[in-house]
């Protein structure tokens, strides 16, 4: 037991859970690595961090994000969402553009040469969520997604605190 917490059932069903995500997490690491070696020989020589990569993967999941969608989808302030895209964009990896509709805005997408990468690497992502997603009744599918947008709101509330 985890000293300092109390032994009752619900602290024992959140370590429960807390052990899953973790096992969710490894799992989703391992897809997100899977990089094909020109990605990974232009973020290994540009000297790109793991953070890199996950912008890259949001965008990549997006088709297209805004500078503020990205820092939103990241939890990071503006500036280092905007520090990102301009480093990604700097190697190639992700193209930068004015909006048509808000020439304020930036936006930013995946290059052409690598779609093919993040669409399969999605799909892998994606297909065992969606095979347990299809064994589950709709109950229990919106039950979990309530679950997990409750528990990622939880998270950034928490995370807001700790900022301040």
């Amino acid at each position: 037991m985890i000293s300092g917490m109390d032994n009752d059932r619900a602290s024992m069903e959140a370590i429960d859970v807390f052990l899953l995500i973790v096992h969710v997490a490894r799992e989703l690491r391992y897809y997100a690595s899977q990089i094909p070696d020109d990605v990974r020989e232009t973020v290994k020589s540009s000297g790109l961090a793991p953070r890199h990569i996950h912008a890259l993967i949001q965008v990549g999941a997006a088709g297209q994000l805004s500078v503020s969608q990205l820092a939103d989808r990241l939890g990071v302030a503006l500036t280092t969402a905007s520090l990102l895209a301009s480093q990604l964009a700097a190697v190639g990896l992700v193209e930068r553009k004015e909006d048509p509709d808000d020439h304020r805005r930036t936006l930013i997408q995946v290059p052409e040469r690598f779609e093919e990468y993040t669409s399969s690497m999605f799909n892998a992502m994606l297909a065992p969520i969606d095979r347990t997603l299809g064994s589950t009744g709709i109950a229990d599918r919106q039950a979990a997604k309530s679950f997990l947008a409750r528990l990622a709101e939880s998270f950034s509330e928490n995370n807001k605190q700790e900022d301040n």
